[in-house]
């Protein structure tokens, strides 16, 4: 089952150049602008199909483009491999996010996803792999942008979309888990703001209780966070300093 993910990305080098994933995509885009993307891709071709349903399915789930590959649901709960966790990032192997916000807004959502799984499975297989796969639904994407004159958004911008929304509707710790996270500082530093989440219109998907248990709190997370921490270290003797419970 997890054969995708099974060595995943080295860890980063703070200095390195280019910056990595996320830090390059687009972050913020306003809902008319993925309505009228996805409209645009609704009357292409199947595989403009497939870009339309993508991005319906991430923008309430925030998942990796790659977490899909070996994603399942039972129509209540959607079970993702996290794939950052071969190189530490992530709290664990696997993510467990329950779909019932993003159902009470749309009955129709599970059944949607499921479709969705299913047919990402059998264009991988016809495009010859999972990289290709990806590879032509991105330009199909590019290319609906130009269309409909809207600066270019990636297969990412819709995970920067979800949490932000996220941000909105959830605690940190269950925005860390939604995403995949081990601690709460990372969505914070490197996702887009709060500010442009989606939440007026769109629900998105939430970690299950036992799935936020497990991200470890980060003193970094927010400022008034931060400053607890360090009035209370202040206070503290080092050597029985602990981040406050």
């Amino acid at each position: 089952m997890i054969a995708h993910l099974k060595s995943g990305p080295a860890p980063r080098d703070r200095h390195e150049e280019p910056r990595r994933t996320s830090a390059k995509k687009r972050k913020s885009v306003p809902i008319k602008e993925w309505g009228r993307l996805i409209g645009a891709l609704i009357n292409g071709d199947e595989r403009d199909k497939l870009a339309a349903s993508f991005i319906s399915c991430n923008l309430p789930l925030g998942l990796r483009p790659v977490e899909y590959q070996d994603a399942c649901s039972d129509g209540r709960t959607l079970k993702v491999i996290n794939a950052k966790a071969t190189n530490g990032r992530s709290f664990g192997m696997t993510r467990d996010i329950d779909l019932a916000p993003v159902t009470d807004q749309n009955p129709s959502f599970p059944a949607f996803l499921l479709r969705f799984l299913q047919r990402l499975r059998e264009a991988a297989a016809e495009a010859g792999g999972w990289a290709r796969l990806w590879s032509r639904i991105a330009a199909r994407i590019a290319r609906a942008c130009k269309r409909c004159a809207i600066r270019r958004v990636s297969l990412y911008s819709t995970r920067h979309a979800a949490l932000a929304t996220a941000k909105q509707l959830l605690s940190m710790e269950e925005v860390a888990a939604l995403a995949g996270h081990k601690t709460t500082r990372t969505a914070t530093v490197h996702y887009a703001k709060r500010r442009s989440g989606l939440s007026a219109r769109l629900r998105c998907g939430a970690p299950t209780p036992e799935t936020t248990s497990q991200v470890k709190p980060s003193r970094k997370a927010e400022r008034q966070t931060n400053i607890e921490y360090h009035e209370a270290a202040a206070r503290t003797p080092s050597s029985i300093r602990a981040f406050p419970a």
